[in-house]
């Protein structure tokens, strides 16, 4: 906290970041990713007790990165740099074990995702960091969906 403010302004939570990953630095995409989830976007820093929650993210971020990267490369059939809806239809359905989602539903992921991260603008598509938060809200939908109809 360099600036005495009790918070981690965006810059100080880059270096939190970067110490925390050895020494890579995010990027700023990165880095508003991080404190647009760990504040839902309502502030330009993050507060002494979402620490925890900045780093517990850039961890499960830092460790899933490789398996997005790659998610990311085989759907992006055409190498825009972004998956188009059918893209995202088609990583969506790999990841929920061959069932295809609902036009709904991919509709609801692009929406909330693409341009959901500060700085970067809807395209149309999801980038690699839009795509984190795309797998985060899809598992958590899958999740959702599969225990409100639980027969006990």
């Amino acid at each position: 906290d360099e600036s005495k403010t009790g918070n981690l302004l965006k810059e100080e939570l880059a270096n939190l970041l970067q110490d925390a990953a050895q020494g890579r630095k995010p990027t700023d995409e990165e880095v508003n990713f991080v404190l647009w989830s760990t504040t839902t976007g309502k502030t330009d820093r993050v507060s002494k007790q979402d620490i925890p929650k900045a780093l517990d993210l850039w961890s499960d971020y830092e460790r899933n990165l490789p398996e997005v990267e790659e998610k990311f490369d085989k759907y992006d059939a055409n190498k825009s740099g972004k998956l188009e809806r059918n893209q995202l239809k088609a990583l969506l359905t790999d990841l929920d074990e061959g069932l295809a989602p609902s036009d709904d539903e991919v509709d609801w992921v692009m929406k909330t995702a693409d341009g959901a991260v500060e700085g970067v603008d809807p395209t149309g598509g999801i980038n690699k960091t839009e795509l984190m938060l795309a797998v985060s809200l899809w598992y958590t939908h899958v999740e959702d969906k599969s225990s409100c109809c639980a027969v006990m």
